[in-house]
């Protein structure tokens, strides 16, 4: 399955300023990441999936914004939110110290409570995730 019948809407790809920029805020950026990001900078859809719920990824320029709404840092620095589940759940990259952009997993937790107890691993990587999540396979 290829990203455009994955998602019922996708971005224009980032610009390089842009995956500069998100980078810079980050700390780093996964490779699978980045290559999504050059595909389509955002994406909406409920993945063609029977059961699956709605996923949107969010395009770089919201996710700062949406992070500092959500208060995402202040109360777990090494998470960066990076989607939801168009309901109660953010994903975020746990941006572990000392460790590699592409070895960050992928984690998932209740926008209402931000507490390190409710965080729940989903994937090893963004590529593995993408994979599985959206039968996309991204590096």
């Amino acid at each position: 399955m290829n990203l455009e019948s994955s998602f019922s809407k996708l971005f224009p790809s980032a610009s390089e300023k842009e995956i500069k920029e998100l980078k810079q805020q980050t700390g780093g950026i996964p490779e699978a990441y980045r290559e999504f990001l050059n595909r389509s900078n955002g994406a909406d859809g409920a993945l063609g999936q029977p059961d699956s719920v709605a996923l949107r990824i969010y395009p770089t320029t919201e996710q700062k914004k949406l992070n500092e709404v959500y208060e995402i840092q202040k109360w777990m620095p090494n998470l960066w939110m990076f989607g939801d589940d168009s309901g109660d759940y953010a994903y975020c990259f746990n941006r572990e110290e000392n460790q590699a952009s592409d070895l960050w997993q992928i984690v998932e937790i209740p926008l209402g409570d931000l507490s390190p107890e409710e965080v729940r691993e989903v994937e090893n990587n963004f590529s593995t995730w993408a994979k599985n999540r959206f039968q996309v396979n991204i590096k």
